[in-house]
């Protein structure tokens, strides 16, 4: 049953009590009316017509205040029954708006779970790709290093050899000229070795910083995400709430 359908049915039951009320007061009135006028002799027509005359304006005001009292409970119905079609369309509104809001609210959160999906994803590869760049220079790290002590075996056997040459006095100063420059040239390939081993230790640290950055900013979107689960949750207890007045109320 509406709010509408309630106001009129109390409105008819409060009418019907109050014509109940007000035609028992008339009918005791006619009745003393009716019973003055039987009293009255038969020749006194005069005083009959008078009690009769009385009589139908106590008739008549009772239909004008019947009237009136009509009108006024017409206009009470009417205002009731604008009251509950404005209460009903503001209660329509209202689960519109909550409907909308909790859309919107749900639409946002599966952005942010695809959002953090797609970063989740990109974090993996990169750290698929980082693991892959850290295993290769590992290797290029070994195979400098192995050519790094293969150099330094040469120096020290090259030292070896022109200790035991300088010694002997047994080599020219042509030989000993072209010993001099081969081993410049290993001390520029051991110093080029070192700058190679330095550069891809570098390189390491930085592919290092750039892993933790990304892991912080996982961390911070995990964050976020549990933040709008609980503001929607609430959103949803609120809606609940709400909907179960409504019904109180219908």
């Amino acid at each position: 049953m509406t709010k509408a359908s309630v106001a009129r049915a109390n409105a008819t039951a409060a009418n019907m009590r109050s014509s109940q009320a007000t035609s028992q007061t008339p009918k005791k009135r006619s009745s003393t009316s009716t019973t003055s006028l039987n009293k009255r002799p038969a020749w006194d027509m005069r005083g009959k017509i008078s009690d009769m005359e009385q009589l139908m304006k106590m008739n008549r005001e009772k239909l004008g205040e019947l009237e009136k009292f009509r009108l006024e409970l017409e206009t009470t119905v009417e205002n009731k029954e604008s009251q509950a079609k404005e209460a009903l369309r503001r209660e329509a509104e209202i689960k519109i708006e909550l409907q909308t809001l909790q859309l919107r609210h749900t639409q946002e959160i599966e952005n942010l779970n695809a959002q953090q999906r797609i970063h989740r994803q990109e974090l993996e590869d990169n750290s698929l790709i980082f693991k892959r760049r850290v295993t290769n220079l590992e290797i290029e790290v070994g195979e400098a290093q192995r050519q790094f002590d293969h150099i330094q075996y040469r120096l020290n056997s090259e030292k070896r050899e022109n200790e035991t040459l300088q010694a002997t006095i047994s080599q020219t100063s042509t030989s000993f000229a072209e010993i001099e420059a081969e081993m410049r040239n290993i001390r520029l390939k051991l110093e080029r070795s070192q700058d190679m081993l330095l550069e891809k230790e570098r390189l390491i640290q930085s592919l290092t910083v750039e892993l933790k950055d990304d892991m912080a900013k996982a961390e911070e979107l995990d964050g976020k995400l549990e933040k709008e689960i609980a503001s929607r949750q609430g959103l949803v207890e609120i809606i609940r709430e709400l909907e179960n007045n409504a019904g109180k109320k219908a």
